[in-house]
């Protein structure tokens, strides 16, 4: 197995953006595995992409195992993938490994000194560093409480923010096709589900 780092440019928010692709050159699944990760620390940012492409390989061969008992092998309609779990499968696929491959072109090399600084500072800092982005971008944010009952009486609470000016991670099959941020920068290209687990 071979693995690759990709820098992915933000349009207009300051972070790095980085994915990781381990290739199996072998010609069987798992065919590759993607982890995608944005961090203010570029080294952070690779170590959480690497660690969620590391996991793919696994729980692609469980899907795999699964998808082939339930279905004989069927195969998976790319315009129907509603989970990240066929997601990660339908990439698996060596056949499939070539969309990745197009996705994933760029033999340009960048050294980690011509990148944007990392914070310097603690996650409090951090913060309010992405909060003054969302200020000098224009985008809106809100702060959601997803607190449950059960986590309240553990004494936790789960925080999320939310942005209705981005765009997050959408299910495969189902891209923000209308959202004004989508439009922005190009719209849909094609019509194959995105790679990201």
């Amino acid at each position: 197995m071979t693995i690759r780092f990709y820098y992915l440019t933000n349009a207009d928010m300051q972070a790095h953006v980085v994915a990781a692709v381990i290739w199996n050159n072998r010609g069987h699944v798992p065919a590759c595995g993607i982890g995608i990760s944005a961090e203010l620390n570029l080294e952070l940012a690779m170590y959480k992409a690497y660690l969620e492409a590391a996991a793919i390989p696994h729980l692609a061969l469980m899907a795999f195992v699964e998808m082939t008992s339930a279905t004989k092998g069927n195969g998976i309609d790319p315009t129907a993938i509603y989970n990240l779990d066929t997601n990660v499968m339908y990439y698996a696929y060596p056949e499939h490994r070539r969309l990745i491959e197009e996705k994933f072109t760029s033999s340009q090399r960048i050294k980690a000194s011509e990148l944007p600084a990392d914070h310097q500072g603690g996650a409090e800092e951090g913060l309010q560093r992405v909060l003054n982005e969302f200020r000098r971008t224009g985008k809106r944010l809100a702060l959601l409480d997803l607190s449950s009952p059960e986590i309240e009486d553990l004494h936790f609470h789960v925080f999320r923010f939310y942005s209705p000016d981005t765009l997050g991670l959408c299910l495969p099959s189902a891209p923000q096709l209308a959202h004004r941020r989508y439009q922005a920068y190009g719209g849909a290209t094609h019509e194959r589900p995105h790679p990201y687990p």
